[in-house]
């Protein structure tokens, strides 16, 4: 049964609508860098967390403090876990993203 008026198609119980036509290289090329500078800014507001909660720790501890931090260090074990996955992602998307644009490697994926 197809549905021409609203590009719809039914197969058995479920409608499903055809696949978009495939992106030029200057859309994807687009696409890619939007996803490289979202993964960026998220991998920069994870470090700059990191950095003022180091800070804060360093003003709040002297190096000669004996006495145990153990909130301190758990929200800092947090934070860097959180700026390393940050990272990961950046670095994972700038890599799709030149092989993209270098090479002309079209990604199989979609970064989210």
């Amino acid at each position: 049964m197809v549905l021409q008026s609203t590009g719809w198609y039914a197969f058995g119980e479920m409608a499903h609508r055809p696949p978009p036509p495939p992106l030029s290289r200057l859309e994807l090329i687009t696409k890619w860098q939007q996803y490289v500078n979202r993964a960026r800014s998220r991998y920069e507001l994870k470090a700059a967390m990191c950095s003022e909660l180091m800070r804060e720790r360093v003003q709040a501890m002297p190096s000669q403090s004996t006495t145990p931090d153990p909130d301190g260090a758990l929200a800092l074990h947090h934070a860097l876990r959180l700026e390393s996955e940050a990272r990961k992602d950046y670095m994972r998307v700038l890599r799709i993203y030149a092989e993209l644009t270098v090479h002309g490697v079209v990604p199989n994926e979609d970064p989210h």
